[in-house]
């Protein structure tokens, strides 16, 4: 029952308002890299948002993970191929959210959190994809 349900807002919740919550501040920060704007606050704040909500889906998929026993291995894909992808986009934004945070200079800022986001968002797209029978 807990399972289900939190499989349920894992899979069927979780991922599409990362993809919402990811996709605007894609946007935002492509609209202000080509109007020749610098970091502001509304980005800080979208990618924190960015980084709470993608911290609690990967904790929701690792308990689902435990709680379904998927270790054994009976469907490769769900037991080693998705938690793996996942735990590499996650990790592949923290980078980036790290070095973004030692960056000061306000204009590398910018190019920093782009090309992670975009990083980020094609690992998890492609990790989404596959588990969705697309690829």
């Amino acid at each position: 029952m807990v399972t289900g349900i939190l499989g349920q807002v894992h899979g069927h919740l979780g991922w599409p308002l990362i993809g919402a919550v990811g996709a605007v501040l894609w946007v935002a920060l492509v609209t202000v890299q080509f109007r020749k704007g610098s970091w502001n606050m509304g980005l800080l704040r979208t990618t924190r948002v960015f980084v709470v909500m993608l911290n609690i889906q990967i904790m929701l998929g690792i308990l689902v993970w435990m709680m379904q026993a998927r270790w054994t291995g009976q469907e490769a894909l769900m037991s080693y191929e998705h938690p793996v992808t996942m735990i590499v986009g996650h990790s592949v934004f923290m980078v980036g959210n790290l070095l973004l945070r030692r960056t000061d200079n306000v204009d590398r800022k910018l190019r920093t959190a782009l090309i992670w986001v975009t990083a980020t968002m094609v690992v998890i797209g492609l990790g989404l994809a596959r588990v969705k029978g697309l690829l």
